[in-house]
């Protein structure tokens, strides 16, 4: 539609009768305008939310794997033992240590790193967590839904 063409504007009911049509729940409860919108409103506020929690996450957890790599003294090594703080390095990160800990589970659950039976220290896979970052800077790494098909693979190796 060209931009100086006027858009047509639909009435209440005209709303009424497209959310119902498009939504057959809502054709059945007979709901109002009113609640329709409502309804709507949170749907998009929910899927808002959502893509940007699983954005600032995705940073999250690149920002954290690159720490990590980065953490290894020599290039040869494949193996690092650290320390099991997950509010030092949140800290370190630049984010808050329910994030760095939720990322630091993720990562322990796909296999880049492995809490050690002590439970004060991580081991870290560097071979893992350089096939993460390069899935990470790959043009699939987009969603948290595609994160978690990446999770799933890793705990299948």
């Amino acid at each position: 539609m060209p931009a100086d063409q006027p858009r047509a504007e639909l009435s209440s009911a005209q709303q009424l009768a497209l959310a119902r049509a498009l939504d057959p729940r809502r054709r059945q409860a007979k709901a109002t305008p009113e609640e329709i919108v409502s309804q709507i409103t949170a749907l998009k506020t929910r899927a808002l939310n959502a893509a940007m929690s699983s954005h600032i996450l995705h940073s999250a957890h690149m920002r954290m794997a690159e720490y990590f790599l980065a953490r290894f003294p020599r290039a040869d090594q494949q193996e690092l033992l650290i320390p099991a703080t997950p509010k030092h390095y949140g800290e370190l990160n630049n984010m808050v240590r329910q994030t760095a800990h939720r990322v630091i589970n993720d990562f322990e659950a796909s296999g880049l790193l492995t809490r050690r039976e002590e439970g004060r220290s991580y081991l870290l896979n560097r071979a893992a967590l350089e096939e993460y970052l390069q899935w990470e800077k790959s043009p699939v790494a987009n969603t948290a839904h595609e994160f978690a098909h990446f999770l799933i693979g890793r705990k299948k190796k």
